[in-house]
């Protein structure tokens, strides 16, 4: 397996249970008590600020994976992809990542829904499907510290951020067609990495 599937192993175990959830419909679940509080109107994503990169940083294009943003390090899969089952067929799930030390990394996994899905999926599904992201992370202790609509690369997108112990992790979602990118800057013990803002802030998908 990949290093840097370690790194990951929040991101793998908070976002992707071991079957999938039914593919969401409209409209969405009522948000958990406190979250609406944390919500904020859409934003639209804007370059990140055109300022010196640290050495080693550079935008990287994934065809495969059909993501860029700017990062410390190539991307690869993270092992093989997997299909979970849903109401309407199987969803595909393929993890992107890189390590860049012990147990910190960078990470997207892109989930496809089948065919028979997309005209199910929008505004109204990403909603849906960021709140049971963030009941899952409940579930495991964590609070929803942050929840801002944006829209990346014209595709709707929900940037989250969720506290636990005093630690901030954020994640990012993009559903672009019928792909779901969620996507992550973390490091052991549950928090994002410091200085990872001008990656989630360059991220887009690639069509």
């Amino acid at each position: 397996m990949h290093p840097a599937a370690a790194a990951l192993a929040l991101l793998a175990s908070t976002q992707a249970p071991a079957r999938a959830p039914a593919v969401p419909t409209a409209p969405a679940t009522k948000p958990a008590a406190g979250a609406s509080a944390a919500r904020s109107p859409e934003a639209v994503a804007t370059p990140a600020a055109e300022a010196p990169l640290p050495p080693g940083w550079s935008e990287r294009r994934s065809r495969e994976g059909g993501f860029a943003a700017l990062m410390p390090c190539e991307p690869g899969p993270l092992g093989e992809p997997v299909e979970l089952p849903s109401d309407k067929g199987n969803l595909r799930m393929v993890a992107w990542g890189c390590e860049v030390a012990k147990g910190e990394g960078y990470g997207v996994v892109v989930m496809e829904f089948p065919p028979g899905a997309s005209g199910e999926l929008g505004v109204d599904a990403l909603d849906q499907m960021a709140e049971q992201m963030t009941q899952r992370s409940a579930g495991k202790g964590a609070t929803l510290g942050r929840s801002v609509r944006r829209t990346i690369a014209g595709a709707p997108a929900r940037d989250l951020t969720l506290e636990k112990g005093g630690k901030q992790l954020r994640f990012l979602m993009v559903l672009d067609g019928r792909r779901l990118l969620q996507v992550v800057a973390s490091r052991e013990g549950g928090e994002s990495i410091p200085g990872s803002d001008r990656f989630y802030d360059s991220f887009r998908p690639l069509r």
